[in-house]
């Protein structure tokens, strides 16, 4: 549910407050989501007003685990590393 997203968003923001409280300068930050719901561009919505970022790489699941076009909820793994 929408309620339940905005939510999730609140919780990855206060995480990743944290995280990057303890991430020495010039450091990397990796975040990683395995939710259908909130997608990379939420993620990186949310991150953008953090810290000055710069996204280093995106991942998601291995070919081994096909996304059929009729079922985007498929890419639901999503991964992040930023340098600081």
């Amino acid at each position: 549910s929408e309620k339940a997203k905005q939510s999730a968003l609140s919780a990855y923001r206060k995480l990743v407050t944290a995280a990057l409280a303890v991430v020495e300068p010039a450091g990397r930050f990796a975040l990683a989501s395995c939710s259908s719901h909130v997608t990379e561009a939420d993620l990186l919505d949310q991150l953008a007003s953090l810290a000055p970022l710069r996204l280093r790489a995106v991942a998601g699941a291995a070919s081994d685990h096909p996304v059929l076009p009729a079922f985007p909820e498929g890419r639901y793994l999503k991964f992040l590393l930023f340098d600081l």
